[in-house]
């Protein structure tokens, strides 16, 4: 008997979450972006008649096994599930696509990557077009719905899509259900949550924020090749929820060493009167937790230390997740690659937002060369966990390689300043590759220089900007 392979994109997840600059927004809309592939699917679909069909529901991504016998529950998913989205969350659309097969689901899964694709390209007609003479709101260019409560004595005339999204903020029911996932269940006081983009550099004496996009290495590669086998056991179901909570995990240690200690030192200086601020807010808010994808907003200071801790865990703990399934291709676990955008806390995020894609997929495409080892002695084509990072310090914005050229390169000397990525834990074979260790070690000698009379690093600098300028001058 046959079967149908369901699959839903969200499209327009991070443009939807970044809209604006505002943390209130930001939180809201993640929050509507996690409910929707971990409640709205489910009302529509009535349930999930058997859990291990549900093959992934997270991070915009939904893949389902549907029987033969299914087949009118099926249409009505395809029939009434982007509607709900759309009308849920103005701004957002859905692409879907159904694959019917017979044999392997391997083949399935990748007749189905291609028939979103060919949805994608489709335009959708969005449910908040309005005439030209219509009210708009001044700050995003929507069609204006209400004139709403942002905080304290601050109102804003906003679209439905804003409204929607404060909405989600305010609901107690359901708030903070992302920094749960960030943070472990009770293991954090929601009146320290930051709720504007100031209050994550509270404490802090400067205006720097990170935008940290982290994604899995080859997750793709390896359900194509193990699918089969974990569709015939079962256990996909079980698979796509050991990688969220290999994810989660990793998270939540990450957070405990660098966030916990943070506080640690806050309170310190709280108790030495080093500190005028009285009350602690965590540097730290979570915009996309789902599968092998996070997206977090985070003080500059502490995204390096945050970012390489969940990475080395992720490893560790996926590792130990998979054992259960006995398959030689999860032997090794599974590895990340995250990118970094370091920009002023005023800067918009969405564009800080893909330069830490940008960022994120530079790292991939370092570890995946063919002549760098990868993860294990086995014959493994798991690539390691690398990072890499860029600072941006003006206004202008351009990709990735013309940044690094316009920044990093001293044409006048010939001498480029571009030293990533780094890899996260250092390859014994290959000892000229970037790593995190090598980096650290020459953060500490710049630190303790800084100390110095000498005023070692302010010479550096000078050195630096001389090897920009033309030998002419």
């Amino acid at each position: 008997m046959g079967k149908y392979l369901y699959g839903a994109s969200v499209q327009g997840i991070q443009e939807f979450i970044f809209k604006t600059n505002k943390l209130r927004e930001i939180v809201g809309a993640s929050e509507m972006v996690k409910e929707i592939c971990e409640e709205k699917f489910f009302e529509v679909s009535g349930g999930i008649t058997k859990p291990e069909n549900l093959i992934l529901a997270a991070a915009g991504n939904i893949k389902c096994l549907f029987d033969e016998d299914e087949k009118k529950k099926l249409e009505e998913v395809v029939k009434l599930f982007p509607k709900m989205v759309m009308e849920y969350a103005p701004g957002i659309t859905i692409s879907q696509a159904v694959v019917k097969f017979d044999g392997k689901i391997s083949e399935a899964l990748q007749d189905l990557e291609m028939a979103l694709k060919i949805q994608r390209n489709k335009a959708a007609m969005p449910l908040e077009t309005g005439y030209m003479a219509l009210n708009r709101a001044r700050r995003t260019g929507g069609v204006l719905y209400k004139n709403i409560k942002i905080k304290k004595d601050v109102h804003e005339d906003v679209e439905l899509s804003t409204k929607r999204k404060y909405d989600k903020f305010n609901d107690r029911d359901n708030k903070n259900l992302l920094f749960k996932d960030l943070a472990g269940e009770g293991n954090f006081d929601p009146k320290m949550l930051s709720n504007d983009m100031a209050d994550i550099n509270v404490g802090s004496n400067n205006k720097w924020v990170a935008v940290v996009h982290a994604d899995g290495n080859g997750l793709g590669n390896i359900i194509q090749n193990i699918g089969d086998q974990l569709t015939d056991s079962n256990k996909f179901h079980e698979f796509s929820k050991a990688i969220d909570n290999s994810t989660k995990e990793a998270l939540q240690y990450a957070f405990r060493i660098v966030i916990e200690n943070d506080k640690r030192c806050f309170e310190e200086s709280q108790k030495k009167g080093e500190t005028k601020n009285k009350d602690y807010q965590y540097p730290i808010r979570p915009a996309v937790i789902g599968g092998d994808d996070v997206t977090i907003i985070i003080r500059a200071d502490l995204a390096l230390d945050f970012t390489k801790m969940f990475l080395k865990k992720f490893e560790e703990i996926s590792k130990n997740n998979f054992e259960v399934f006995k398959l030689k291709e999860l032997d090794n676990g599974l590895s990340a690659c995250a990118g970094i955008a370091f920009v002023k806390e005023s800067y918009p995020l969405h564009y800080a937002l893909h330069l830490a894609e940008e960022l994120c997929k530079d790292a991939k495409k370092m570890v995946k060369k063919e002549d760098l080892p990868k993860l294990g002695n086995d014959g493994s084509q798991m690539p390691r966990s690398s990072l890499a990072f860029f600072k941006v310090q003006d206004s202008y914005v351009e990709s990735l390689e013309q940044m690094k050229k316009r920044i990093k390169y001293a044409s006048a000397s010939t001498i480029d300043y571009d030293y990533g990525p780094y890899l996260i834990n250092k390859c014994e074979s290959r000892e000229n590759i970037p790593h995190i260790g090598e980096l650290e070690a020459k953060l500490d000698v710049l630190k303790d220089q800084q100390t110095e009379k000498s005023k070692g690093v302010s010479k550096l600098r000078h050195l630096v900007s001389e090897t920009f300028k033309s030998k002419d001058t």
